[in-house]
């Protein structure tokens, strides 16, 4: 594998940013390669998203290339790099209990091992890690990835930036998500739709464009070394959202079942956006019913 940043005497003064995404062709990694400065200088990888090639074609500053971080090439080389923004991942409950280990946590050391050098490192983990009674391996992996970062970044003397994500919606979102669910039953007319749990916790409402003007912040901030949550700090019930989604989206004949089972992620806690602001002057903008409007008329792929 070729490094695109082979020229060392190259400096970002002259690229302004150069960004390695790992990950890019995820829902994050796709809109912010839309919302970035085209002064950035941005490789992201895709792992079985073929597609991701023609969609980067769209962006003259960003180059795809294709990334399986469980089986990565023995000479990988990801060149040097001023950014690394760490998104790979798989969703909670979707895949075998290993994948998220590989991706989540080993896969940050694979991805260092193969970088000539860094500035800063950003990790999207998740809110997760807070849920205490929660012994997921989606949890583990992602509290084994947020030491694999901290304990790489001693090691090799470079900044990092952990943001312990919760939930956003918006254009490209997975099909699997909630968000994405309610929306497309409403757009097809279903009369009845089915949610493991009671429907009382939480989920946050960040809407895409504020989720990457935030990453834009973080990305080109001289902040490092912090552990953020990222989060909108509103969230409603999963009630609340399915009343408001089949709002927006013009269905309310909706009836939405809840049963007893446990969710995949019982979220009964509220982040706040407190160090966001203060440390990159950022604070979500756009509210749940504005951002379901902008997600319905852009469509939701």
């Amino acid at each position: 594998m070729i490094p695109r940043w082979a020229d060392s005497t190259t400096t970002s003064g002259d690229l302004d940013i150069r960004l390695l995404i790992i990950g890019g062709s995820s829902c994050v990694g796709r809109n912010l390669i839309e919302a970035a400065p085209r002064s950035w200088d941005i490789r992201a990888s895709y792992c079985n998203s073929p597609s991701f090639e023609a969609f980067a074609k769209g962006f003259p500053n960003t180059e795809a290339f294709h990334l399986d971080l469980i089986d990565p090439p023995i000479d990988m080389d990801l060149g040097s790099p001023d950014v690394v923004l760490y998104l790979s991942g798989v969703a909670p409950g979707r895949t075998a209990d290993d994948v998220p280990l590989q991706l989540h946590a080993f896969g940050v050391n694979k991805v260092v091992t193969a970088l000539q050098g860094i500035e800063k490192f950003i990790y999207l983990s998740s809110g997760v890690v807070y849920l205490k009674d929660n012994r997921s391996a989606y949890r583990i992996s992602r509290a084994l990835g947020e030491a694999n970062v901290l304990g790489n970044a001693l090691e090799k003397g470079f900044g990092y930036i952990i943001l312990r994500n919760m939930e956003m919606y918006g254009r490209y979102m997975p099909e699997h998500k909630i968000y994405r669910k309610l929306a497309e039953a409403c757009l097809r007319g279903d009369r009845k739709f089915r949610i493991t749990g009671d429907g009382l916790n939480l989920l946050d409402t960040m809407h895409v464009r504020d989720y990457t003007e935030g990453l834009i912040k973080v990305i080109e901030s001289d902040v490092t070394n912090e552990v953020v949550d990222y989060c909108k700090g509103t969230p409603v019930t999963l009630r609340e959202l399915a009343a408001t989604i089949a709002e927006v989206f013009n269905h309310s004949e909706l009836h939405v079942v809840y049963n007893e089972e446990s969710p995949t992620e019982d979220v009964r806690l509220r982040l706040s956006d407190r160090r966001m602001r203060e440390l990159f002057d950022f604070a979500p903008r756009i509210g749940l019913e504005e951002g379901l409007g902008i997600w319905k008329r852009e469509g939701l792929l």
